[in-house]
């Protein structure tokens, strides 16, 4: 629960951050690709049991957004909780969910995936796949009703968002 707190703080947080290229309203609920730069970014790693990874640990963050010519667009945090380890004690499925952050809405995008790299290494970009997709459940805004998938793309540099959307 303190965790869910914790989501919940920086999503305030980061949602009083400025910085959008976008008017309010401006934008309407429509597919788009977003870069996230490596840097700025902050990732934490919350362990349940400090003697080794368990059930129940997550690894929460947040990246800036920015559109193709390099614009702050929004703020993306998220949370990420180990719900099976393996016997070597590495996380072997986690769940996630995160909040785009726009000065138009709030995107709620939800996964389930395996976690092929080591979720306590804060300092990786990313612990997910080279390429991922996940799961968009609505949001607030111009993303209410807003169904679609969220694919990954790692590169050089950071990460780029393919967002592609249908919305009601």
């Amino acid at each position: 629960m303190k965790c869910l707190s914790i989501l919940g703080g920086a999503l305030i947080a980061f949602s009083a951050l400025g910085g959008s290229a976008y008017a309010a309203g401006e934008r309407a609920c429509e597919s788009m690709s977003l870069f996230s730069p490596d840097q700025p970014r902050e990732v934490y790693f919350l362990d349940l049991e400090n003697d080794k990874l368990s059930v129940g640990d997550k690894r929460i963050g947040h990246r800036i957004l920015q559109d193709s010519n390099g614009n702050m667009v929004g703020n993306r945090v998220w949370a990420n909780t180990v719900v099976e380890v393996d016997g070597d004690g590495k996380a072997s499925l986690t769940t996630g969910e995160s909040f785009n952050i726009f000065d138009d809405g709030v995107m709620y995008i939800a996964s389930e995936f395996g976690a092929p790299r080591d979720v306590r290494a804060t300092q990786t970009q990313s612990f997910v796949r080279d390429s991922s997709k996940f799961l968009i459940f609505g949001g607030t805004g111009a993303y209410v009703g807003a169904q679609g998938v969220l694919e990954t793309e790692d590169t050089d540099g950071g990460m780029i968002y393919h967002i592609k959307l249908n919305c009601s």
